[in-house]
């Protein structure tokens, strides 16, 4: 399928190679569909739902997310550049990541209890007052991300790197953290280690 003109619910579809125009998917409701290798990138995807749909190697760069409701959405090996989670729908919040690049989002002022961001490359994104708690980060790099004021209490860092998390600005009690990455909490001490 191809054209989704003339649809307003697809279901139980397998969608490949996908190039649409910018607004082919405006309000559209997609459950239980694969899209594998498509290009969303520069779409509008206004009001559109996914829900229990899952994505493979797809490309997501600049793609607008407003009111766009994921509930039980998979990003695997996918590429997410510069999209704003804080403008998805709130109400219709739930997916997961693993093996992607996430580089330049904001995931700010959000709750999102235990979503997983495994094995991920997760580059200049902002978590700022944000509800990560149990939250699983294990084998990301996270390369000048930005946690502040978040809620990271029973997080799983596991083999993360690159991270720069200030135990004084955000909640971190019974978070998982590894050897020697986990050394980078005490840089804001200024303490010296011998």
């Amino acid at each position: 399928m191809t054209d989704f003109s003339n649809f307003e619910y697809i279901d139980n579809e397998e969608i490949e190679n996908y190039r649409g125009s910018t607004n082919d998917f405006i309000g559209k409701k997609f459950s239980d569909t694969i899209f594998r290798s498509c290009d969303f990138s520069n779409m509008d995807l206004f009001e559109t739902t996914f829900e229990d749909c899952e994505f493979y190697e797809c490309n997501l760069s600049i793609t607008s997310i407003r009111h766009t409701g994921f509930r039980g959405v998979k990003f695997r090996d996918c590429k997410l550049l510069s999209l704003d989670f804080t403008k998805c729908d709130q109400f219709i919040v739930d997916f997961d990541f693993k093996k992607c690049l996430i580089q330049g989002c904001s995931f700010s002022d959000m709750k999102l209890n235990k979503l997983k961001f495994v094995e991920s490359t997760i580059t200049d994104c902002d978590f700022f007052d944000s509800n990560l708690q149990s939250a699983d980060f294990r084998g990301s790099d996270l390369y000048r991300t930005n946690f502040q004021n978040t809620d990271l209490r029973k997080a799983n860092f596991k083999d993360a790197k690159n991270y720069t998390i200030n135990p004084s600005s955000n909640k971190i009690e019974k978070a998982i953290f590894t050897l020697p990455d986990a050394m980078e909490l005490l840089k804001e001490f200024k303490i010296v280690i011998k």
